[in-house]
């Protein structure tokens, strides 16, 4: 019996008995967007490829509209909603966070590096992520709050990140984030490592959240919520204020940053940050809420329709959507925003009544108003607030001069706003600026 002839590379493989051999496979051709962005085989099973499941996304088979690589959880990075300890949450509204467009998605880490795992998941840390998690240590986390707040964050986060990887993925979203503000020339395309970390941190935690919770876990699942809700408010895919909100197309999405802090006083509630044990009981001091006390400006009042005796803040009227929000910006307005003084204003952003956020949602005038006023004050106290504030405030005067220039009353008000927002010039008829 002849044997035939084998080549070269035939008989280096058969000497290697270790080595992997490719198996042949039919590439997918009708597979979900995902599959194709994250490049990996989608097994084209509908409505959901195990693909997909696997990853904690939804699919995309047929939609055009339909994000890309949005978490299954809703696309929201936390659950909304009442949380109880013991049973899962209701289902969160679909909304989406993530990007619709990714470059690509990071590689495979190497299992052999060293990793952070529980009894659920685990993150392997390559150089790079080693890196960052030294720039948020040495860097980032002293820069999210008050200088104060940053000491002691530096020391609980690093402690809880060891033993909890949904943590340690959200401190890599946030230092890419972080990465991306202080790039020479950053850019409005959102990274696909932020990306990445984001939907593993946002899947891990909506997974410890459906669970029962452990005590073990209460401070990690605050310090990721409060890490994500920061992401939220940072992440903005625009670069002009054009392509912000609200003079962009309406979408589901709008004002998902805003939405985030009604998760975040969920999972608040459940932690409890300030019970004695906490590690962030030293802090309890400082979670602010609205101040008050301080008299509605006149021309608010007027412009927002509150009755005399509501301007003194004798007769609260419950059915006026604005009085809540004028009560807790009047005490803001005589205030410089700083690090040392964030505080009072992030807490006026968390506190918004849901019939206000509804006007928002319609872009009421007098809503986008007041929320240029709180753009306007806070201005770049903090980097993970600068480009929204900056962009979206300014979109906003565009989008009052477009479309509301008739108002007079609207018109003496938006001054201030314009100016903060470094539009000094004349308005075209259009409502554009001109310098």
């Amino acid at each position: 019996m002849t044997v035939p002839p084998q080549n070269k590379n035939s008989r280096e493989e058969s000497s290697e008995p270790g080595q992997r051999k490719r198996r042949a496979h039919q590439k997918s051709r009708r597979g979900c967007r995902n599959c194709k962005l994250r490049r990996v085989k989608c097994d084209e099973t509908r409505p959901q490829c195990q693909k997909c499941i696997s990853f904690h996304v939804s699919c995309n088979y047929d939609d055009p509209q339909a994000p890309d690589l949005q978490t299954s959880f809703g696309g929201t990075v936390m659950m909304i909603g009442t949380i109880r300890k013991n049973a899962a949450p209701p289902p969160a509204p679909r909304q989406r966070l993530l990007p619709a467009n990714v470059d690509e998605v990071p590689r495979c880490l190497d299992p052999g590096l060293p990793c952070v795992a529980d009894d659920y998941s685990r993150i392997q840390l390559d150089r790079e992520s080693r890196s960052r998690l030294s720039r948020f240590c040495m860097r980032t986390v002293l820069s999210i709050g008050t200088p104060q707040g940053g000491i002691i964050f530096q020391r609980v986060y690093l402690e809880l990140a060891c033993g909890h990887p949904y943590l340690m993925h959200a401190i890599q979203t946030l230092t890419a984030l972080h990465d991306r503000q202080l790039s020479p020339s950053p850019t409005s395309r959102l990274s696909s490592i932020a990306l990445y970390h984001l939907t593993r941190a946002a899947a891990l935690l909506n997974a410890k959240l459906s669970a029962p919770l452990q005590d073990a876990d209460r401070d990690a699942l605050w310090a990721t919520a409060a890490l994500l809700g920061i992401a939220a408010c940072s992440w903005l895919e625009a670069s002009r204020a054009d392509e912000a909100w609200p003079l962009t197309p309406r979408s589901p999405s709008d004002l998902d940053w805003i939405r985030m802090t009604e998760n975040k006083a969920a999972v608040r509630q459940l932690t409890d940050p300030t019970r004695p044990e906490s590690l962030f009981y030293s802090m309890a001091h400082a979670i602010a809420t609205p101040a008050g006390g301080t008299p509605i400006p006149r021309q608010f009042a007027i412009l927002c329709g509150l009755r005399e005796e509501e301007e003194t803040e004798t007769n609260q009227d419950e059915k006026n959507p604005y009085y809540e929000v004028l009560r807790a910006l009047a005490p803001l307005l005589t205030i410089e925003c700083t690090r040392d003084t964030i505080l009072p204003f992030l807490s006026f952003i968390g506190h918004l009544p849901a019939a206000f956020k509804r006007l928002l949602e319609e872009r009421d005038a007098r809503a986008l108003l007041l929320l240029a006023y709180w753009y306007a004050k806070v201005g770049n106290a903090v980097w993970w607030l600068e480009r929204r504030t900056m962009l979206e405030g300014m979109a906003i005067c565009v989008y009052l001069e477009r479309y509301h220039g008739d108002d007079g009353a609207i018109m003496e008000l938006l001054a201030y706003p314009r100016m903060r927002c470094g539009l000094a010039g004349e308005r075209s008829r259009d409502g554009d600026f001109v310098s």
